[in-house]
């Protein structure tokens, strides 16, 4: 083999001009200049970042030349770093933007300027007319939800690669905007978050960290310029940083419209409790004159609505005075708001802004569309007593047409600030979420929700009183006299309604009402639908007396839907034992508690509530602990086995029985000799036609209590009788489906299978009421 550097040995085929024309190959491809030069300038971000660099500092190490900061006009100094934004700041700055292709960026590159090219074109400048750009500093929650939004805009648009969205939005792109610029590439964000206030340089930021980036296609943000590779150039002058949060924008939803709308509009039509608040006749609305104010005013005019067309843009919000408390609106919710708006114009400390709304206090129901989107959305984000800045991006739907409180034209290009502040908070609930049951706090109790409030089965008192009167006719809000009322029911002698919850002592609409109560709470709770099957009087269980009298009367008199409306007051409430911090006694004490209530409604027939307390029951002593001693593990061995028992007895009354022989295997599991286990598993194994099995069960029970030989003897020869019915009954039906498959003959039979299938499952039922020792005590 030829020493390196020398000529290679010439195949004993090839001629000297061969190896000399492979020679001059060879010397020419050495010679040959680099397609891509190396990199003629130490990037300004060169150093290393230590080991506890933020995500920025190692992503700028990454950009190298990629993003460069080319010049510096002003330089403060650089030894505090206070006044650099962090993760959460909202930065302002003014910001001019210019684009060049390649060719032009390398010719200044070669020329060695470290400023903008003079041939790059204008994009955006906000020096123009004074008005700053706005970009929050990096959130990492942010990207999960670029993330999200792109998959969705790819799922609509079937774009698979960047350049078809790309060019999909070079279609309908808009002019270039300083604050899409700053919000969008990525690059300028991150020399953004280097500099410090007061601080004006010149950014150089290549395809790659433009648009070309991953980030700006998730950010659904217009193309700037026409070419994706063009060069782009920042003049950059930070002028403030400070602490704010960026407003998730999410489009009210026709059914939350409407569920607020419902939730806010009495049956009555009238001027009740559960109804909105509407201005009086001189501007002030009720919900104002309890917060303490009489400039209070519906937002007549819509509020600087958008009904300009176009979807939400950027909100952020920066916090000037702190909230008590914790609760924002949600709709429902009515809401009382101080704001005020204007348009920046561009001079030093606002002296040019336009005010287009003054100092203006509104009442509103949360999720109605009264206000502008963008505010609303801000609002629902804010405490009772607290004070911000929203800034809404410039857009066209920012612009209202008409009303006093719509932004002018030039909010579209400079955007709009308010000045918001939550008054006060009237808790509106759509209890169930169907528009059925609305509770209105019409004043607030003692302690906080929801840990003060009686969410756990436990003994109320209240105070109520109940109107009932035809949907649409004006008899709510407190006016008439109620149908009942325990301030002067003479059995109660004054003292307040006692009643355990989960017990079925009130409808399920009242009951689920106290439970989102405080302790000295009064709240309006309006029932649409009296004869709702779930939530009213229309279901099995049966609430005699004044109330339902009254609700019959009036159904027979207007033949029209009725409407309930209690007002009403939680006293106080037993709390229950706390699980976390109780003795074992007490909490065993509490658990046969339970059942017991499961006894008793068990033995009234309202299965339901029940089962709903054996299977709380069950669920506590799973969780118990603190057991020392034997007798305990006993104590709670037998408390689970009757509670088993008594539920697998519900389960079977209701037809469940798949339901029940999951928790009699179970039961089973730990002990298989139990007799009265192994007599309701096979009720359960009849009713779902396992006769053999059924029968096992009944022989083991006849070998374990001999006692009870005649009910084991009655139940084998209904379990015999019951599998000669259903063999012949199978009989038949393939003898007609043989005979004649599609005929009448088959279909008749068919319905008479039917017809004895719902005949076991009765005779089921009977065998379970005629079992001995029908509930375990």
């Amino acid at each position: 083999m030829a020493a390196d550097g020398d000529a290679p040995a010439a195949p004993p085929s090839a001629s000297q001009s061969d190896v000399r024309d492979l020679l001059r190959w060879r010397s020419s491809v050495r010679a040959r200049a680099l397609r891509e030069p190396p990199p003629s300038v130490v990037p300004w971000n060169q150093t290393r970042p230590p080991p506890t660099a933020s995500v920025v500092a190692r992503e700028l190490r990454v950009a190298g030349d990629k993003v460069q900061i080319l010049a510096s006009n002003t330089t403060p100094p650089r030894t505090d770093d206070a006044s650099i934004a962090k993760d959460g700041h909202e930065i302002v700055a003014h910001v001019v933007a210019r684009a060049c292709d390649a060719a032009a960026d390398a010719r200044a590159r070669a020329a060695g300027t470290a400023s903008i090219p003079t041939d790059a074109r204008l994009l955006a400048s906000t020096r123009d007319d004074g008005v700053p750009a706005r970009a929050m500093a990096y959130d990492p929650a942010r990207d999960a939800r670029e993330d999200l939004e792109a998959a969705k805009d790819v799922a609509s648009h079937g774009f698979a690669s960047w350049s078809a969205l790309a060019s999909h939005r070079a279609e309908v792109r808009r002019p270039a905007n300083a604050c899409d610029l700053v919000s969008s590439i990525r690059g300028l964000e991150l020399a953004l978050r280097t500099l410090r206030v007061n601080e004006r340089v010149v950014v150089r930021v290549t395809p790659e960290y433009g648009v070309m980036h991953p980030s700006f296609a998730r950010r659904r943000r217009p193309l700037p310029t026409r070419d994706p590779e063009d060069v782009l150039y920042f003049d950059v002058q930070i002028l403030a940083t400070y602490p704010a949060r960026e407003v998730s924008m999410k489009a009210t939803s026709a059914a939350a419209a409407a569920s607020a709308a419902a939730a806010t509009a009495s049956p009555s039509q009238g001027q009740g409790p559960g109804r909105r608040r509407e201005p009086e006749e001189d501007g002030t609305s009720t919900a104002a004159i309890k917060a303490g104010s009489s400039a209070t005013t519906r937002p007549s005019a819509k509020v600087g609505r958008d009904v300009g067309g176009g979807a939400p843009g950027r909100v952020t919000k920066r916090i000037t005075r702190e909230g008590e408390g914790w609760e924002t609106p949600r709709p429902p919710f009515e809401v009382v708001a101080e704001i005020s708006g204007r348009v920046p114009g561009g001079g030093e400390d606002g002296e040019d802004d336009v005010v287009f709304l003054p100092k203006t206090v509104v009442s509103y129901v949360s999720g109605d569309g009264a206000i502008a989107p963008e505010l609303a959305a801000a609002i629902d984000t804010m405490r009772v007593g607290e004070e911000a800045t929203i800034w809404c991006e410039p857009r066209e739907g920012l612009v209202g047409r008409g009303g006093g409180g719509a932004p002018p034209a030039s909010a579209a290009t400079r955007g709009a600030t308010y000045e918001a502040k939550l008054v006060a908070l009237t808790h509106v609930r759509d209890v169930y979420g169907d528009g059925v049951v609305v509770k209105r706090r019409e004043k607030p109790g003692r302690g906080d929700f929801p840990a003060d409030c009686p969410v756990h089965d436990c003994v109320v008192r209240v105070h109520y009183a109940a109107r009932a009167f035809a949907t649409g006719g004006g008899g709510g809000g407190g006016s008439g006299d109620p149908a009942y009322d325990t301030r002067t029911d003479e059995t109660l002698d004054s003292k307040p309604f006692q009643f355990m919850l989960g017990s079925g002592a009130v409808p399920d609409a009242l009951e689920t009402s106290v439970r989102l109560m405080v302790p000295g709470e009064t709240s309006v709770v309006t029932l649409s639908d009296a004869r709702h099957g779930r939530h009213g009087y229309g279901g099995e269980r049966a609430f005699p007396g004044a109330v339902a009298d009254a609700i019959k009367k009036i159904e027979e008199e207007t033949a029209t839907g009725v409407t309930v409306e209690w007002i009403v007051t939680l006293i106080d409430f037993d709390a229950p034992v706390n699980w976390h911090k109780a003795e074992f006694a007490d909490m065993l004490r509490e658990t046969e508690a339970g059942k017991k209530e499961g006894n008793a409604l068990l033995a009234r027939g309202d299965l339901a509530l029940a089962r709903r307390k054996y299977e709380v029951a069950h669920h506590q002593l799973s969780g118990l602990r603190g057991m020392d001693s034997d007798d305990e593990h006993a104590a709670v061995a037998a408390l689970k086995r009757a509670v088993l028992l008594n539920l697998a007895l519900a389960l079977q009354r209701q037809g469940e029985h798949a339901e029940a022989l999951r928790r009699l295997g179970a039961l089973l599991l730990a002990d298989g000799d139990d007799v009265k286990a192994l007599w309701r598993r096979s009720v359960s194994l009849l009713a779902t036609h396992e006769h053999d099995a059924a029968r096992r069960d009944l022989l083991r029970v006849y070998a374990l209590d001999p006692t009870l030989a005649g009910e084991c003897e009655a139940q084998l020869r209904r379990v015999d009788a019951r599998e000669e019915a259903a063999l012949g009954k199978e009989k038949k039906v393939t003898s007609a489906m043989l005979s004649d498959p599609v005929g009448e003959e088959y279909m008749d039979e068919d319905s008479r299978l039917a017809e004895a299938m719902v005949r076991d499952h009765r005779v089921a039922e009977a065998v379970v009421k005629a079992s001995p020792s029908t509930v375990s005590m």
